[in-house]
């Protein structure tokens, strides 16, 4: 199958292009900065890019995998920004592929396009879509142009992604859980829905084989949901150390937060958000690799490599 990936070298592209390649699939993956490969052309910013621009990148393919986005970069950065790249950029793309005759379009959406960054409810295909922040209005804006280009798409709100090289929050973790010192996180048990970048990287794999799942929209979460204890149990795990966590009052934890101005860092902590990818699961999709190992994975790689 001749795909054309976008964020092929983004968090989630890194771990999706040997994957495809390994499948056989031939991959178009075009990018920003020049290059000598026929296998990556060079393109203009998402948002500049036409349908026009794009049709030439899209002849011979039978799919389109959209990754590419404005993730959390934060307030200081305007809505329109974040609707021109999640949104505006990914149904031009979408009407783009509908018209060179691609067979499917897969997007990466977020959950954070039907919730903020906690939830009191466990989050469905049936929950509201109710996002409370930009990049979740962006990519909730981002599916309805998508869906209205390409009515056949396939489209995936996955919660926190984790996978080797983590980032922003996650980032800030691993780092945490490193420290030579006990931490006072043993109290943090709500769930905190993620998904490890080799389910995305299987249900992509399915989404591109099975027919019933296009025009559909899935949640995606691995299961267990972990809690903050967990994650960090498992990074020292992974580090070949115990878990050292003990239980602190979370009066004075949030005190502590706040004066590192982290307050809503400190909520996330604190409150929970938890997914139910039943619907995805009776599609096909076998979680293969435990939440648990998911996190070691990630001790061992900062044992290995110490983290920027």
């Amino acid at each position: 199958m001749k795909i054309l990936l976008t964020g092929a070298s983004g968090f989630l592209g890194q771990g999706l292009v040997p994957q495809l390649l390994d499948a056989g699939h031939d991959l178009v993956l075009p990018q920003r900065a020049p290059s000598n490969s026929a296998q990556r052309p060079q393109i203009a910013p998402l948002e500049a890019m036409s349908v026009e621009d794009w049709l030439p990148f899209l002849g011979g393919c039978d799919a389109v995998i959209h990754s590419a986005a404005i993730a959390h970069i934060g307030p200081d950065l305007p809505e329109s920004d974040y609707m021109a790249v999640n949104a505006h950029a990914a149904g031009r793309l979408a009407e783009a592929a509908s018209r060179a005759g691609c067979k499917r379009f897969i997007f990466i959406s977020s959950i954070r396009a039907q919730t903020g960054p906690f939830t009191p409810d466990m989050q469905t295909e049936a929950s509201p879509e109710l996002p409370t922040e930009a990049y979740g209005h962006s990519k909730l804006a981002g599916e309805k142009l998508v869906r209205a280009a390409f009515p056949a798409a396939t489209i995936f709100r996955p919660p926190l992604i984790v996978g080797p090289q983590p980032k922003a929050n996650l980032k800030a973790l691993v780092r945490i859980a490193s420290l030579p010192v006990p931490l006072p996180f043993a109290g943090f048990r709500q769930p905190q829905a993620m998904v490890s970048v080799s389910s995305v990287v299987g249900v992509i794999h399915l989404a591109l084989a099975a027919p019933k799942m296009t025009g559909e929209t899935f949640v995606l979460a691995d299961a267990p949901a972990p809690s903050v204890a967990d994650m960090i149990r498992w990074i020292r795990e992974g580090q070949g150390r115990s878990s050292g966590l003990f239980s602190a009052p979370q009066s004075l934890l949030s005190l502590a937060f706040r004066v590192f101005g982290q307050s809503d860092r400190f909520d996330r902590l604190i409150r929970k958000m938890d997914v139910d990818a039943s619907k995805l699961r009776a599609s096909g999709w076998v979680q293969t690799q435990t939440t648990a190992d998911t996190f070691r994975a990630l001790g061992r790689a900062e044992k290995n490599l110490k983290l920027p």
